[in-house]
C-alpha cells in the first residue's frame, strides 16, 4: 500500500507503545528497515495509563497482536473497544478473541493471512482519507455488563447443572398493614 500509494511518513505511520524495541531479539526498527518501512515505524518507550490512553485516543486503527494462546483475550481490547478506531485483530478463527469479536465490527484476520491483511489496511486507509470515521465498539450492547455477565452465568449454569435463573426481576408485592 505504501509503494503504490506512494505514501510518505507524514501520510501512514505505524506507531508502537511499551515494549516494543525488538521482537524475538531482533531490533524493531532493524525489521521495518528491512521490510522497506523504516521511515513509517516509530517507537515510543512505556508510558503511564493516562498518557497511553491520549496516544491510542489519536489513532485511526488499533491493533492487537496474535497471542500465545487461544484461549487468552488480551485485556487491551476492552481498552480499544472505548476509542473510534477501526479495530484490526490478528487471531485465528475459534480462538477466544475471534469469537468475542465475531460478528463485532472489528476487523478479525488470520495472522496468515498477508493478502487479506493488506486488503483491510487499503481500505481503511481509503475511508479515512474519505473523512470516514469508525465508531468505538462498547456502544454494542453485547458488550455491555449486563449481556456479558448473563453469558458467563449461562455458561456457568451450563457447566455446574445449575437451574436457569429467572430472566425477570419477580414482582415486589406490598402488603398494607
Amino acid at each position: 500500500m505504501i509503494k503504490e500509494r506512494r505514501l510518505t511518513p507524514h501520510d501512514f505511520a505505524i506507531e508502537l507503545m511499551g515494549n516494543v524495541e525488538s521482537f524475538d531479539g531482533v531490533g524493531i526498527e532493524r525489521i521495518a528497515r528491512e521490510e522497506g518501512i523504516g521511515p513509517f515505524v516509530r517507537t515510543f518507550a512505556p508510558r503511564p495509563r493516562r498518557e497511553a490512553l491520549e496516544f491510542l485516543s489519536r489513532a485511526a486503527v488499533l491493533a492487537i497482536l496474535p497471542q500465545d494462546s487461544d484461549m487468552a483475550i488480551p485485556a487491551k481490547i476492552f481498552d480499544y473497544m472505548r476509542f473510534d478506531a477501526w479495530l484490526l485483530v490478528l487471531a485465528e478463527f475459534g480462538s477466544a478473541t475471534e469469537q468475542l469479536l465475531r460478528a463485532s465490527g472489528a476487523d478479525v484476520v488470520s495472522p496468515d493471512a498477508s493478502d487479506t491483511l493488506a486488503a483491510l489496511l487499503h481500505l481503511r486507509y481509503l475511508q479515512h482519507q474519505r473523512g470516514e470515521r469508525p465508531v468505538r465498539l462498547c456502544v454494542n450492547e453485547h458488550y455491555g455488563r449486563r449481556a456479558q455477565a448473563d453469558r458467563l452465568f449461562t455458561a456457568l449454569e451450563g457447566i455446574t447443572g445449575a437451574p436457569p435463573r429467572v430472566t425477570e426481576e419477580p414482582a415486589l408485592v406490598c402488603a398494607a398493614s
